[in-house]
Order: C-alpha cells, then sequence, then structure tokens
C-alpha cells in the first residue's frame, strides 16, 4: 500500500508519501497556490522513486481550513 497524504488545510502543513512503517515528509511553511501542490507532490515522488500508478490511496486533512479551495 503506498499512499499520498496531503495535509493542507492550515498556514503550514505537509506533503508526505507513505509506504508501510516509511514515511517520507515534505513540509510546507507556508500557504501555497494551486498551482504550487503538483510540483511539490512530483519532487517528493521523483525523491522517493515513486510513479503516479505506483500511488494506491490518496488521504488528506479535512480541516477546519482552506483545502477545499484547492
Amino acid at each position: 500500500m503506498m499512499t499520498l497524504y496531503l495535509d493542507l488545510a492550515s498556514n503550514s502543513g505537509s506533503v508526505a508519501l507513505v509506504r508501510g512503517s516509511d514515511v517520507q515528509i515534505q513540509p510546507i511553511h507556508h500557504r501555497i497556490g494551486d498551482h504550487e501542490l503538483i510540483p511539490i507532490v512530483k519532487k517528493l515522488l521523483e525523491d522517493s522513486n515513486v510513479k503516479y500508478e505506483d500511488l494506491t490511496q490518496l488521504a488528506c486533512a479535512l480541516g477546519p481550513g482552506g483545502f477545499t479551495s484547492l
């Protein structure tokens, strides 16, 4: 199981890749625009040698916050 986790509901958040007990986190210390999300995810996947097709789940923080604006 390989999960991409997004926590962008507050001013600081993270994008993480979870593989079993291995977690790789890309912290985000500021609000990001919609156009910034895909490059962050791409870099995390590339650094982890993972392709989009390898992902089996997507998880996200529900809020409160601005996640739904993405």
